[in-house]
């Protein structure tokens, strides 16, 4: 009887973590497809430490490009130049 409560927790467990996935998923590609947003002022926790991100004031609250587990797209718009580090001034 042990066994079969541990394999529906596990399965339930699994499930949870299903949905989380695929919810957070469902945020980026909102978040992805409304670019207007990603000049919004937000703080963004992805890299793990609070940074803040954004140049215009958001109009209403929560109006902001991040999900609910802190992920935001700026980082992948704010690569540097390929070489950029590599050259020396004047050069």
């Amino acid at each position: 009887m042990g066994t079969i409560t541990g394999l529906a927790r596990r399965a339930f467990g699994t499930a949870v973590e299903f949905w989380r996935t695929t919810q957070e998923l469902h945020e980026r590609q909102a978040i992805l497809n409304r670019p207007w947003l990603h000049d919004r002022m937000h703080w963004s926790t992805a890299d793990g430490a609070p940074a803040l991100h954004g140049c215009e004031l958001p109009d209403r609250p929560g109006d902001v490009p991040v999900t609910g587990q802190g992920w935001c797209p700026c980082p992948t718009f704010e690569r540097p130049a390929a070489n950029s580090a590599t050259r020396e001034p004047g050069a």
